[in-house]
């Protein structure tokens, strides 16, 4: 699904600019009256925490406004956070939610440290780790074997040569 928002470019009374391009966050009051204020972050974080919460979908990580802008300005501090959190996820998938929690915080900088990070969940970093190190349910897949794959690549080959015969 595709969403977009459309927002007209000066506000009712036709004074103030209204722009997602303005970084403005009103620090400068001169500037703020002029070009008005609008955080682009704010704003799209809270789209996406809307989404989610909406059609139920678990955001991987990766997937994430939080971990993109942690790569992308992070603190090395952040990086090593966030290093942590994305092993979490690829080990365990039922801790999703709350390994994507702990990444806005660590976006938002509320953690000094990783210990302080992951005992914020109310754990200690053993309990944590051994929590995200549960198994997870796998499903059985049956293995091919060298030779049932070998069949189906020339019976696909041969296939799309008749194909292209007729």
């Amino acid at each position: 699904m595709h969403i977009q928002v459309i927002v007209s470019r000066k506000d009712i009374t036709n004074k103030i600019k209204l722009s997602p391009m303005n970084s403005s966050k009103g620090r400068n009051a001169e500037h703020s009256k002029k070009m008005g204020q609008f955080d682009r972050m704010a704003f799209k974080q809270c789209g996406e925490t809307l989404f989610d919460e909406e059609f139920g979908f678990e955001r991987n990580l990766k997937d994430t406004l939080a971990y993109a802008n942690i790569l992308k300005n992070g603190s090395l501090q952040q990086r090593e956070q966030l290093g942590i959190l994305n092993e979490a996820s690829k080990n365990n998938h039922q801790s999703r939610s709350m390994v994507n929690e702990l990444a806005l915080g660590v976006a938002e900088g509320i953690f000094s440290s990783a210990r302080d990070m992951l005992e914020s969940t109310g754990k200690t970093v053993g309990e944590f780790l051994e929590v995200l190190m549960e198994p997870a349910f796998i499903p059985d897949i049956a293995s091919d074997t060298i030779e049932e794959a070998e069949k189906r690549r020339r019976r696909k080959a041969r296939e799309q040569g008749q194909g292209m015969q007729r």
